[in-house]
């Protein structure tokens, strides 16, 4: 049975991917903090028994490896989704810098450091994995009131194609998505639920039918997918 790490996996967009490669037969391990939320999603899979999760604030890079390297001792571990995602609600001159980094330690420095695991992990079994990166079409068109969010997400691109390139010898992909926004005032975007904002009808379903598919497609890598309903070429 193949092993995914979902982070972001209580609720929203990794929810549905958890969903979509439960019932494909995967076993999955959620990260997010809301232990009870994590229950609640691990109870409603398919074949629950089949599937764990790890409370873990991602916004705290220190408590990362401890909590998820014992996760790979032993274990074939073949897809890591980075799909944890926070916002910044305000002017940037008006933002605390903990809250700065908090928003960039739980989208961008927690997801280096999964995929450096995840790639350690892969490589010593030898296993042709994959790393899919959930970043944001914010990340090539901006909006105010999103500086934080913008640069751990641009980080995020920059990040793929890095990793795509060092990793693509042992075998292991790395490729963004990049959702887009919906129906979202500027102003109401930039907020903590930002994921059920940004993913509505049809943008959520492609993007988890796009996971689905970097995973089957192993000669696809170093790509970043748009699923925006033409929202960064208006």
């Amino acid at each position: 049975m193949s092993k995914a790490l979902i982070t972001g996996g209580s609720r929203g967009l990794g929810k549905s991917i958890a969903d979509a490669l439960a019932l494909k037969g995967w076993s999955c391990t959620l990260v997010a903090r809301d232990e009870p939320k994590l229950k609640d999603t691990i109870s409603k899979l398919k074949d629950p028994k089949q599937h764990n999760y790890v409370p873990l604030d991602l916004s705290k890079p220190e408590l990362i490896e401890d909590a998820i390297g014992p996760l790979f001792i032993g274990k074939d571990y073949h897809l890591l989704v980075n799909c944890a995602g926070k916002t910044d609600r305000s002017l940037v001159v008006n933002t605390s810098i903990t809250e700065l980094q908090s928003v960039i330690n739980t989208n961008l420095t927690s997801s280096l450091i999964l995929s450096k695991l995840a790639a350690k992990a892969m490589m010593r079994r030898k296993i042709n994995g994959s790393i899919i990166n959930i970043a944001s079409v914010l990340a090539e068109r901006p909006m105010v009131g999103s500086v934080a969010y913008v640069t751990s997400k641009a980080g995020m691109v920059g990040m793929t194609k890095a990793l795509a390139l060092e990793l693509t010898r042992s075998k292991i992909r790395c490729n963004a998505i990049l959702p887009g926004l919906m129906e979202t005032d500027m102003g109401e975007m930039v907020n903590s639920k930002l994921f059920d904002q940004l993913l509505q009808g049809d943008v959520k379903k492609d993007v988890v039918d796009l996971v689905m598919f970097l995973v089957e497609h192993e000669s696809i890598t170093g790509s970043t997918l748009t699923v925006d309903n033409g929202f960064t070429v208006r």
